[in-house]
């Protein structure tokens, strides 16, 4: 699962760039030296490969009857190896049915059902909590992004150049920051 590198105020720093490798560095050198001012260096990165990846591909649903099969073919479409985990969020149109069909078919690994809407956010989580993958993904269900764009996503992941990636339908092109 990514993690995003995050900053404690204590002397360490955490990057973590799947659930299996996680790593912990000292940041204690600053005491050592005053003047260092530079950010304190993250450990690299080590490569994935790519014929071993799991992505696990997170799609929250609030009512999307019309379009979670045609999500879930084109997640299953892709040369990922993948594990599909559906969050329904209280749908009243008759996606909890759909879901349903797809787990019983063997099209999705997990489908899991919040009897309340608590929003994305919280649809996010629920995956996260129960996936298991070297990547994690969270596919729109309303067809608005494509998997067809996750090796432009996943290329600085597997070449280990990165702890996280983002993307966005406004930046276009492959702007990297």
């Amino acid at each position: 699962m990514l993690v995003v590198a995050s900053y404690f105020p204590s002397n360490h720093c955490a990057v973590a760039t799947s659930r299996t490798r996680v790593r912990l560095r000292s940041t204690s050198h600053r005491a050592i030296d005053p003047d260092w001012n530079s950010p304190p260096l993250l450990t690299p990165i080590t490569p994935l490969k790519k014929a071993e990846i799991l992505v696990s591909v997170l799609i929250p649903i609030y009512d999307e009857v019309d379009t979670v099969a045609e999500i879930v073919e084109r997640v299953r479409a892709t040369s990922y190896k993948t594990e599909v985990i559906c969050v329904d969020d209280a749908s009243t149109d008759g996606t909890h049915d759909v879901l349903a069909a797809l787990l019983r078919d063997g099209r999705i690994h997990q489908a899991i059902y919040q009897k309340v809407n608590r929003g994305k956010g919280a649809a996010v989580r629920a995956a996260i909590a129960a996936s298991h993958g070297d990547i994690v993904i969270v596919q729109a269900a309303d067809l608005a992004y494509s998997p067809g764009d996750w090796q432009i996503l996943f290329e600085t992941l597997v070449q280990g150049n990165a702890a996280a990636v983002f993307g966005s339908r406004l930046l276009g092109g492959t702007t990297r920051h």
